[in-house]
């Protein structure tokens, strides 16, 4: 057995499905959770988007379908999770003020 491959008897715990809740935190949690998914599960590159479209629900797949052939070239797993994070956040979603473009938290301001 190597670093790579899990313990014989281990399975690894399936991904929660996504809710089709369009907030921006829910689309970024079920997909920081896919990606800790492939790693433990040791899913391959080319199955992630597939592997992610089987938990992902109904509206998710419809959405892809639609997506999907305008890309000739197969796509990687984190351009698709972009696409899907677009779809899936509200407007303005990135600048809602939890993190600017430093990486850090936005000050506060003053409390009185």
């Amino acid at each position: 057995m190597t670093d790579t491959t899990p313990a014989p008897n281990f399975c690894y715990p399936h991904h929660k499905p996504f809710t089709n809740v369009r907030d921006g935190f829910a689309i970024m949690e079920f997909i920081d959770g896919m990606e800790l998914f492939f790693k433990g599960a040791n899913i391959p590159p080319p199955d992630q988007i597939h592997t992610t479209l089987a938990f992902a629900g109904a509206r998710v797949i419809a959405w892809w379908r639609l997506q999907s052939p305008q890309y000739v070239n197969p796509l990687s797993f984190p351009t698709f999770a972009e696409s899907l994070k677009k779809e899936y956040s509200p407007a303005n979603f990135n600048n809602h003020g939890i993190i600017n473009n430093n990486n850090a938290a936005p000050p506060l301001g003053n409390r009185t």
